[in-house]
């Protein structure tokens, strides 16, 4: 990609982030770290058989609209990893809200920056991250909604890695 807009570095780097020793290795990020350490190396040139791919999306959403992606997931032997960043338009706040919706072939759903079970969107954060230790091989579903997009539309940027077909 020739101009990456500043999501795509935001995610890019996200991505590859390593969650530090002596913290929660679940979690998805916290208050002590973020995301974690970057590796860069990890995003551009990770350990076979995983794929990155890269999406930078304009002119974007609008309120209520859906962006859906679907990745083929070859086998569990590399965890799924996927970033959605964007760069919210100028407030004391955040102004416009996307948010994150992972589905499993087998239905389950997951979304950005939750630890756990429970479908609670993220309303504070432009940068929202799912990630699978162990996907289920098979069809998963990404989805990228416009939740509140007063200023729009919201361009953003997908960044994923997994062991893709």
């Amino acid at each position: 990609m020739r101009s990456p807009s500043a999501a795509l570095l935001k995610a890019t780097l996200i991505l590859g982030a390593q969650r530090l020793p002596g913290h929660a290795a679940e979690a998805v990020l916290d208050s002590h770290q973020g995301f974690g350490r970057v590796d860069v190396d990890a995003v551009l040139a990770p350990d076979t058989p995983a794929t990155t791919e890269f999406r930078d999306v304009k002119p974007g959403l609008r309120t209520g609209d859906l962006r859906r992606y679907l990745l083929r997931v070859k086998t569990n032997q590399v965890g799924l990893r996927i970033v959605l960043a964007y760069s919210d338009y100028p407030g004391p706040a955040l102004v416009n809200n996307l948010n994150l919706i992972v589905t499993d072939p087998n239905g389950v759903r997951t979304v950005g920056n939750q630890t756990g079970t429970g479908l609670t969107m993220d309303s504070s954060n432009n940068v929202e991250v799912v990630q699978v230790r162990r996907p289920v091989p098979g069809t998963w579903t990404i989805e990228v909604v416009g939740s509140n997009v007063p200023q729009g539309p919201q361009p953003f940027a997908l960044v994923w890695q997994a062991h893709l077909v």
